[in-house]
């Protein structure tokens, strides 16, 4: 471990085993500077310590999920991400998407930018296919256009059975009392009968 690590990594056992009272004081002067870095351990590095990584860092373990690891680069653009090869997050700014495979860090896409889930897409931004199908980042869905899932359709809206219309579903308000639905949320007394796919009142005792 290199020498100012180590200095870093004392200082921080020390903060983590000193009164609750000096601990507040010192965190709020030192705490930032605790973080171990690149290729130093981190996680459980010693018993009833956890340590850190800097910003920018992040802590990789051998597959466990626990106990000690060690810090790496978090991962840049066209560089896997997390996902079966359990590689490193995107650094700050990127995203893992999964429209590769094996999912990849990319710029957040825009207008007709492709995407796999809304957070593929820049903000106010969102993916118009089916969940884990890829589609393309569209302004979110308006009244009476279609959708897969709630987090389609503009802000107030929820994604709606509409089975007259041959189509899947369309954005709307939440339906009144027998109105279509699938799910508690379809429905504006938040009841939906699921025998019948209809919206009821609540019963009232």
């Amino acid at each position: 471990m290199p020498h100012n690590s180590r200095k870093l990594a004392r200082a921080c056992q020390v903060l983590a085993t000193a009164p609750r009272w000096l601990t507040i004081l010192l965190t709020a002067v030192a705490f930032a500077g605790c973080g171990a870095g690149l290729g130093d351990a981190c996680g459980e590095t010693s018993a009833h310590v956890t340590t850190d990584c800097d910003d920018g860092l992040y802590c990789a373990y051998d597959g466990h999920g626990g106990g000690t690891g060690v810090c790496v680069e978090r991962a840049k653009e066209n560089e896997p991400c997390l996902g079966p090869s359990s590689a490193p997050p995107c650094a700050s700014g990127l995203v893992c998407s999964a429209v590769q495979s094996p999912p990849t860090c990319a710029q957040p896409a825009g207008q007709g930018g492709l995407c796999v889930e809304n957070p593929d897409c820049l903000a106010g931004l969102v993916c118009t296919s089916p969940l884990g199908v890829v589609g393309n980042c569209a302004a979110p869905r308006k009244t009476g256009e279609d959708c897969f899932r709630n987090d389609q359709c503009a802000a107030d809206l929820k994604c709606l059975p509409d089975a007259a219309s041959g189509v899947a579903a369309r954005c709307g308000l939440p339906a009144g009392d027998g109105g279509s639905c699938d799910d508690l949320d379809d429905c504006a007394s938040q009841n939906c009968d699921f025998a019948n796919r209809i919206c009821v009142p609540i019963a009232r005792r």
